[in-house]
């Protein structure tokens, strides 16, 4: 693999954050199925796969990636790509038929990542047709400084930032108690880098700071706290409509 391509498929990865052991599981079989020996005769390179009764039945890997949004599982896949040097393409399942997509499943040969944060809205065969399942939990606080360090890093590195200590000590003192998700996290950060370059543009300084990176938390943390009002009361009225 170019060495390029590795260099960035790590650094992604930096941002994929869940547990070594299904990590590890994920890694070899990707790496089983996609890489062959050279040299070997079609019996040989067959010689651990299961045969099945209908011919080309069950040939590729399907691998589901389910939890909360904005924990990784869409840059599991992307990576997964990069790493592998495989075209990824996305299909949204809402536009599939089902019979069709099972059907596909089926004889698919290739590597296929399904992701979803509604497991319960599965249609009821599809488990059955899985190779490997991987559940996402929501960020803890240590996958969220992981994150934010990575970020930050790279913005310090480029002499971006006004107080990469000072960040810091706000994310801890601040930040990591109201339990962002990955997505919101690198929304926070874009956010305080536009109001930064707006204000450079103005004349002001060019650096990210204390004000910024204030008021790009304020507005995620006021709207989650809103959304999550609004949710509630429309839970809390479907359960009395229930009643």
């Amino acid at each position: 693999m170019d060495l390029m391509v590795l260099g960035m498929a790590q650094k992604v990865s930096g941002f994929v954050r869940f547990n070594p052991s299904p990590k590890k599981l994920l890694l070899d079989l990707v790496n089983s199925h996609t890489s062959t020996k050279p040299g070997l005769d079609e019996e040989d390179k067959n010689a651990l796969d299961v045969d099945n009764i209908i011919p080309d039945n069950g040939k590729g890997l399907i691998i589901l990636l389910y939890g909360p949004p904005g924990v990784g599982k869409t840059s599991t896949a992307e990576t997964i790509a990069m790493i592998t040097g495989k075209a990824l393409f996305s299909a949204p399942l809402t536009i599939l038929i089902i019979k069709v997509f099972l059907r596909v499943l089926e004889y698919y040969q290739g590597i296929m990542f399904l992701t979803t944060n509604q497991i319960a809205e599965f249609d009821v065969a599809i488990p059955s047709r899985i190779h490997l399942a991987i559940k996402y939990e929501s960020l803890q606080t240590t996958q969220m400084e992981a994150i934010f360090d990575s970020f930050l890093k790279d913005l310090d590195e480029r002499n971006l930032i006004e107080d990469c200590v000072d960040i810091k000590d706000w994310l801890d003192d601040s930040v990591y108690k109201e339990k962002l998700d990955g997505r919101q996290i690198r929304n926070m950060v874009t956010t305080a880098l536009g109001l930064a370059r707006a204000e450079s543009r103005s004349g002001g300084g060019q650096k990210l700071n204390k004000r910024h990176r204030k008021s790009a938390f304020g507005n995620i943390s006021d709207f989650k706290r809103d959304f999550n009002t609004q949710m509630q009361r429309y839970i809390d009225g479907q359960e009395k409509m229930i009643k």
